[in-house]
């Protein structure tokens, strides 16, 4: 396939309008039918216009279809279930037809098409006020274009508020008529004035975007810039190195002058705003990845015969794109399980005074310095007795241990492959299905899985992750005369040990709070310097609370890390390396690993 920024482009827009299209479709179902018919439409319309530009004829065609279809249906307002499952039918032909498109040549590319509304040898910027623009895509062989250019300009004057436009009509030119808008045209009425210009093969409403300097890259100019993660790691490395930088400068001219430091000073404040800017690069909304799943759960409830009512929170949460990536995985596998094994079927529901429909959430939240995603429902919940008796039956616990068991041991058991389906409870049977999928990715990630569950009231597990892999808020701390930066994600809180922190053999107690005492020096095989642990690290970690000793806290600093590649046999819980303020490469511990 020949590649161009503006089909790189193309095909990150028809993948969300993809995504809206599953989205409105299924709201079908509910309330607001009027409202997501209309948004559906558009998503289709747009689709269609954005294929037929850069001539994806197969695309554009089956786009069209879906938005008479559409259109139809706004007019005759019969909706039912099994049309809803057609119009869900059409668009994965249409994403099937997408995905085509991505691995053949476009029947024609007009190459200097792109984000910043490039025709022919020109730029044109949108001028100041402009709310949208309307590109008139004419078929290649139009003959004076610049007449028909001329009798769309005057059509769209007709229905809509024109800025301008460009090029000028006044003589023949090569490639799209750009209309300037001062409002964004609702419906089609604009769209089906100029479709009725002749010799127009479509018109695609856009965003408007400054057009690029002469030598400016296209992808530098407009409102959103797509740039390869590459890029992105290596600003943010940069600015952690020149903060690294600054932060021995300060040492080194410490006391200099008053003018020295108010410089660096103001560098400080500067340094401070760019990795706040080199954070934020990184950062996408969780919607991103959760509005995959209205459609998946739709599906997998009609295929286990339960009615579901899924519902999404929290969508506008930011993680850094990496561990987002990396989460579709292990929330498809919470998400079928909750609804294969954890919703009852309708009737067995309505027996245990349940409403027949089961709930579902997927939901995002901050916690602490990271964030928490839940994937909850309100099913049969996870026989915990059920559970003990086969770990003791297996010979994984004793009967004993077994009397006191929590939550996070019901789920270090399920997590087991191959668990859940032994034994013959059919109660229990698929719900560790994937979880120890789950657990390796998301504490592969820095984070950690929690369990919730009450039989008969329903089961929630809670994901709690880092914003970001490559910049973290870390507390520095000295142990064994190293210096290591221990990530806030799991940190409660950090003590000197003496006043009101009272240590009884392997537990610390902290305000009636009491923690496992965990010595980070045997652990991690530091050599004893003289130093005794005077300071206590205190994490919660799933739901299991820590106190990780340490010989002194150092401060709280933001910090940028970059992956270890550890020798075989290191401790897990080196997860990561970064740079003291005198330049000195330091360690970054992950307390999950330990705890």
């Amino acid at each position: 396939m020949k590649t161009s920024r503006y089909l790189s482009l193309y095909f990150a827009e028809a993948d969300q309008n993809l995504r809206e299209l599953d989205a409105h479709i299924l709201a079908l179902e509910g309330a607001g039918g009027a409202d997501a018919l209309h948004a559906a439409f558009r998503a289709a319309h747009n689709l269609k216009g954005m294929s037929a530009t850069v001539g994806f004829t197969d695309v554009a065609t089956r786009a069209h279809a879906l938005e008479d279809r559409l259109d139809g249906l706004r007019r005759s307002e019969n909706l039912d279930a099994t049309t809803v499952d057609e119009l869900l039918g059409a668009v994965d032909a249409l994403r099937a037809a997408v995905d085509r498109a991505r691995s053949e040549e476009p029947d024609a590319v007009d190459e200097t098409a792109g984000p910043e509304r490039r025709i022919g040898e020109a730029s044109y910027a949108a001028p100041d006020g402009c709310a949208a623009v309307a590109r008139v895509v004419f078929r290649p062989d139009t003959p004076l274009r610049s007449v028909r250019a001329t009798l769309a300009v005057r059509k769209a004057r007709e229905v809509a508020a024109l800025m301008g436009h460009a090029p000028d009509t006044d003589q023949e030119f090569d490639g799209d008529l750009l209309l300037f808008l001062a409002e964004r045209p609702a419906g089609t009425t604009l769209e089906d004035v100029l479709l009725g210009v002749g010799d127009v093969e479509a018109v695609v409403v856009e965003e408007p975007a400054i057009a690029a300097e002469p030598g400016q890259d296209a992808e530098e100019a407009g409102t959103y810039v797509r740039v390869e993660r590459r890029h992105v790691d290596a600003l943010a490395d940069g600015v952690g190195a020149l903060a690294a930088q600054h932060a021995r400068l300060a040492e080194l001219s410490a006391g200099a002058s008053e003018e020295v430091d108010a410089v660096l000073d103001g560098m400080g404040r500067l340094l401070a705003g760019l990795r706040v800017a080199a954070l934020g690069v990184r950062l996408v909304p969780v919607s991103e990845v959760f509005d995959r799943f209205p459609r998946l759960v739709r599906d997998a409830a009609q295929s286990a015969g339960r009615e579901v009512e899924f519902k999404l929170e929290g969508r506008s949460i930011e993680l850094d794109r990496v561990i987002l990536d990396e989460l579709a995985e292990p929330i498809l596998h919470l998400l079928r399980n909750a609804v294969d094994h954890g919703i009852e079927p309708p009737k067995e529901r309505e027996a245990a005074g349940k409403p027949r429909r089961g709930r579902l959430v997927l939901r995002a939240r901050r916690a602490r310095a990271g964030v928490a995603i839940e994937v909850g429902d309100d099913g049969r919940g996870v026989p915990v007795d059920a559970v003990r008796g086969m770990a003791v039956e297996a010979g994984l616990v004793t009967e004993s241990d077994a009397e006191t068991w929590t939550a996070e041991d019901v789920l270090g058991v399920l997590s087991r492959p191959g668990f859940s389906a032994a034994g013959g409870v059919s109660e229990l049977s698929g719900r560790g299905v994937g979880l120890d999928i789950v657990m390796e990715r998301v504490r592969g990630l820095g984070g950690a899985v929690e369990l919730e569950t009450r039989e008969g009231r329903g089961t929630t597990f809670r994901l709690r992750l880092p914003v970001s892999l490559s910049a973290a808020e870390a507390v520095w701390v000295r142990l064994g005369g190293e210096e290591y930066a221990v990530p806030l994600t799991h940190v409660v809180q950090a003590v000197e040990l003496g006043d009101g922190v009272e240590r009884t053999g392997s537990r610390l107690t902290v305000e009636g709070d009491a923690y496992a005492v965990v010595e980070l020096a045997g652990v991690l095989d530091v050599p004893d310097v003289g130093e005794s642990g005077g300071a206590a690290l205190l994490v919660d970690v799933g739901g299991r609370r820590a106190a990780l000793l340490v010989d002194a806290l150092l401060g709280r600093e933001d910090v940028v890390v970059k992956e270890l590649d550890a020798p075989r046999g290191a401790h897990p819980m080196l997860s990561g390396v970064t740079l003291r303020g005198d330049g000195r490469p330091a360690l970054v511990l992950d307390p999950a690993a330990v705890v």
